[in-house]
């Protein structure tokens, strides 16, 4: 396998739990732009050490059914493997026109890749919170992980991490929930 298909596996994976989480959201109230959520997201120097940009903008099946998002993969790449830190915010008032969206595809797509996703008791991070164990191996690699769905107002929000060292997405999920804090968001 090539190292650009080594690459896009992992991004699929965080793709379609993003396209998930982005349909379990009802409307609240004010919408933000695709500017406002990224200036509202993690950075690459608030992750941490060694975590490099793999891929940011917004998600492209959301935005055609008018939800405006921003989602951003940081991986630190060592020795030992790969670890991913995502992190998705859009906008939730607009999520429940994207009832007409479906993520089983991309969610069977991951289980035939060999990858498990799991419900777990999940941490007091805004309202409507939601926390996805993720584990199995993946391109010969065994790899574990989370995913932290909430509501901070009107903005929904994912953060994900995962890898072969199996990383925990909560502190990222705190810190981002902070961060919107601050904002007024």
């Amino acid at each position: 396998m090539t190292q650009t298909n080594a690459r896009r596996l992992p991004m699929a994976l965080v793709a379609a739990m993003a396209l998930g989480v982005a349909l379990a959201f009802a409307p609240a109230h004010a919408a933000p732009t695709q500017d406002d959520l990224a200036a509202a997201a993690l950075t690459a120097r608030e992750v941490g050490t060694g975590f490099t940009v793999a891929q940011k903008g917004l998600v492209d099946k959301l935005t055609a059914v008018g939800v405006t998002s921003y989602m951003v993969i940081y991986e630190r790449v060592g020795r030992g493997g790969v670890d991913l830190v995502a992190v998705l915010l859009f906008d939730a008032n607009a999520a429940d026109d994207a009832g007409d969206l479906d993520a089983s595809a991309e969610l069977d797509q991951l289980q035939s890749l060999g990858i498990t996703l799991a419900p777990a008791t999940p941490p007091a991070i805004g309202s409507d919170t939601q926390l996805v164990t993720v584990s199995g191996s993946l391109l010969g690699m065994n790899i574990g992980g989370d995913a932290i769905t909430w509501r901070h107002g009107s903005i929904g929000a994912m953060v994900a991490a995962f890898g072969t060292s199996s990383p925990t997405a909560q502190g990222y999920a705190e810190q981002q929930e902070a961060k919107l804090s601050a904002l007024g968001n």
